[in-house]
């Protein structure tokens, strides 16, 4: 695995914390949906540890299987909450201290995204640089 900017590893420890403490807060709301939802967060938050670490705690299928899935549940949600914050922020005329919280929830929730995805996106290698055998062989074929 490459090595991960110095960065990386308390970050990957911070959302850890904050996925074990949404799990523990179904305590209060016990449903299906929300312990799903809770259980996949912190099966990210255990890739960014994997990454962060250098820890092989679960195999590259794992992550290429989840990353995908994990990635396509997450877009509609994020996609959302950024519209209503960039919305509110352009719409409704807000203090300048509803401005300043406005502006730091819509960075701080780019940046909790960022920390997920992109050790999710480098686990699964799904990076460029690297052919397919299949094509390989296809154009050795034909040329």
């Amino acid at each position: 695995m490459k090595d991960v900017h110095s960065a990386g590893k308390p970050v990957s420890i911070l959302v850890c914390l904050i996925a074990l403490g949404g799990l523990g807060l179904g305590l209060f709301d016990p449903t299906l949906l929300y312990y799903l939802i809770a259980g996949a967060l912190t099966l990210a938050s255990v890739g960014t540890l994997q990454f962060a670490f250098g820890w092989p705690v679960l195999p590259r299928i794992v992550w290429r299987t989840f990353g995908p899935l994990f990635s396509v549940a997450l877009i509609w949600p994020l996609a959302g909450t950024v519209g209503y914050l960039a919305t509110r922020l352009a719409i409704i005329p807000l203090s300048l201290g509803d401005w300043a919280i406005t502006a730091g929830m819509l960075v701080g929730l780019s940046l909790y995204t960022l920390a997920i995805v992109i050790p999710l996106y480098r686990l699964g290698e799904w990076g460029a640089g690297r052919k397919s055998d299949g094509l390989t062989e296809l154009s050795d074929t034909f040329a």
